[in-house]
């Protein structure tokens, strides 16, 4: 089956790492653009029309090599993407700008893959602002044989083509804005232990919301830029002035060079900034601290027994995507039917006739939750509380993605469990009715919002949707090996969006806290059916917040006609209730003909 992409930008885009260390053995230590064991696959290199003489340099800023001033330098270390040929590199670096004092060259021959050359003179790194490194080498017409590195956009690395000087003789070095990074760095060697127990944090990531005095879980990327393996961490935790230590012993050792992501405690104490130190590195008092923060909600115990946390689940699809819907039925539905009067479903239409907003808002709605990168905006594709998204899931807990959705049934379980046991500060509910004439649908949102949870200064956001339930269509797309991508077939959609009653981010609650309430008014026209009408509110904090800290408080879905019910609980009246079928596959079933054993509204029945 095809992963259909929904492409906003002609460009890929990878992650650069800018700065780091990189090392084999103890004792060696790699400055540079690029990591060390990033791929060199041919003919992705430079290409020119001609025969040149080409300079390829990178710039290291002072916070790039500071940590490395008075090491030895030792080696260059080079990439060549040519496998049929070879070449000769002339390496250097230089104090100040590419014109600037030589202090170490190295000349050796180079091929396909990563090189190594030494340098001809023994030199330490010196004190000073910025240090250039770069070669000189003889390309060929129309052979890629530099590896070129995307995305482009990077500053300091720097190109010279055709021995090109200004009038008093000085070369001319060009900014790699438009042509990508081409890879080197610089080897330095440790021969006094200077550069031991040198650790950085990168961030964490970690669950937003969490119970007060708890530890939790969180995932932090680490890199080791010293010499030498780093066995145990001292971690510091610290509000206010509350404080908390762990001592971590690691099961692997951090070996130098090594940049992972590592699964540590992350402490809430209570709402609010923590700040987090590596204070010790192998029991010792680093030379730097690595620190970094955590940016927690802590719900105390007492406050989240009193409300229900009901998620809240997007399902992004698009019928003009090839078997998005077959996806929700055969894959999705698998794991979620059984929690149906649990959470919340929304389907969020992107690119066919059932979206809605101008622009559409399903689309802007997944470009908020992966900070605007369209490369990362793909179909079908689900979230849960707006922040869970698959491409950055809740630490601690593993589990395989599937065109964009958990798969299988099995372990999405698993994740709905864990999720369900998050606390929540807030509740909502909703009340909806149809007017006297049958023209409208009143509603009354209410809830409440615990005292002192939310950090100071914050307001949540009301978001409210009318719905419809069992819409059918027949222009699904369906594939035929002869044809290709045909439209026809019925397909009996969840539910559609009729409309959004608020801003796509939700209306502001006008108090941080306390009881609120809201009314709506939503015309219902003639091609809805009255009868599967439901609405749907949830409470989430504002896009004025980093998109993975605009998470879903609580939701609530009601059908048109009943006060405060969730969609499959219980209902007095059944006949207000849509039967919703599905086969032991987990495959939805407009109206079974064949008789056996079925699921209707989350209970099993006999169909003769």
């Amino acid at each position: 089956m095809r992963k259909h992409y929904l492409h906003l930008a002609l460009v890929f885009v990878l992650s650069l790492f800018v700065g780091q260390s990189f090392a084999q053995t103890a004792g060696n230590i790699y400055l540079g653009h690029c990591k060390y064991d990033d791929y060199i696959y041919e003919y992705d290199g430079l290409s020119l029309d001609h025969d040149s003489k080409v300079g390829v340099g990178i710039k290291l800023t002072r916070d790039m090599f500071e940590d490395y001033i008075g090491g030895k330098i030792s080696a260059f270390r080079c990439g060549w993407d040519d496998a049929a040929s070879s070449a000769t590199y002339d390496c250097f670096v230089r104090v100040g700008n590419f014109n600037g004092e030589t202090i170490a060259t190295g000349r050796g021959a180079v091929k396909f893959g990563w090189n190594e050359v030494r340098v001809t003179q023994n030199i330490t790194i010196p004190d000073v602002d910025t240090l250039c490194v770069g070669f000189y080498v003889n390309v060929k017409k129309n052979v890629c044989s530099i590896p070129k590195f995307y995305p482009t956009n990077v500053a300091n690395s720097c190109f010279l083509f055709n021995d090109e000087t200004t009038e008093d003789g000085k070369e001319i070095w060009y900014d790699s804005r438009s042509m990508g990074v081409m890879p080197i760095m610089l080897k330095i060697s440790d021969t006094s232990g200077q550069f031991q127990d040198m650790l950085v944090c990168h961030g964490v990531k970690y669950d937003e919301i969490v119970p007060t005095s708890t530890q939790n879980i969180g995932v932090y990327d680490l890199e080791n830029k010293g010499s030498n393996n780093i066995t145990s961490l001292h971690i510091t935790s610290k509000i206010g002035d509350q404080v908390r230590t762990d001592e971590i012993k690691m099961t692997a050792p951090i070996t130098p060079g090594m940049r992972k992501n590592f699964k540590l405690p992350v402490y809430c104490f209570e709402t609010g900034v923590h700040e987090i130190t590596f204070d010790k590195v192998n029991g010792k008092a680093p030379k730097k601290v690595a620190t970094t923060k955590a940016e927690v909600i802590g719900v105390p115990a007492e406050v989240s027994k009193q409300y229900t946390h009901r998620p809240l689940i997007e399902f992004f699809m698009s019928e003009n995507a090839y078997h998005v819907p077959q996806y929700f039925d055969l894959y999705f539905m698998a794991g979620y039917e059984a929690f149906m009067d649990k959470m919340t479903l929304v389907c969020q239409h992107a690119d066919d006739k059932y979206m809605i907003g101008d622009p559409e808002e399903a689309l802007l709605l997944q470009l908020g939750l992966v900070n605007q990168d369209s490369m990362s905006v793909f179909l079908p594709d689900m979230t849960i509380n707006r922040s869970l998204y698959g491409s950055n899931p809740v630490p601690g807990l593993n589990y395989p993605i599937h065109m964009g959705i958990l798969y299988p049934s099995e372990i999405q379980v698993a994740y709905y469990n864990d999720i369900l046991k998050h606390p929540t500060f807030a509740s909502v509910n909703v009340k909806a009715n149809l007017d006297a004439k049958g023209e409208n649908v009143n509603i009354t949102v209410n809830g409440n919002v615990a005292d002192n949870v939310l950090p100071e200064g914050e307001h949540l956001y009301l978001t409210v949707y009318l719905m419809e339930n069992e819409v059918e269509s027949y222009d699904q797309r369906f594939w035929d090996d002869k044809e290709g991508e045909q439209v026809g077939n019925r397909y009996v959609h969840y539910n559609i969006i009729r409309e959004n009653l608020t801003p796509l981010w939700g209306k502001k609650l006008s108090n941080a806290s306390g009881d609120f309430t809201m009314n709506f008014t939503a015309e219902v026209y003639d091609d809805y059916n009255k009868e599967n009408l439901s609405v749907i509110a949830f409470l989430n904090r504002g896009d004025q917040n980093p998109h993975l800290k605009r998470q879903v408080i609580n939701s609530k879905e009601a059908f048109v006609g009943t006060d405060n019910t969730g969609i499959g609980s219980v209902v007095t009246d059944e006949s207000k209730q849509p039967a919703v079928y599905y086969d032991l596959m987990g495959r939805r079933v407009l109206n079974p003909t064949q008789g056996g054993v079925y699921i209707k509204n989350g209970q099993k029945v006999l169909v003769k």
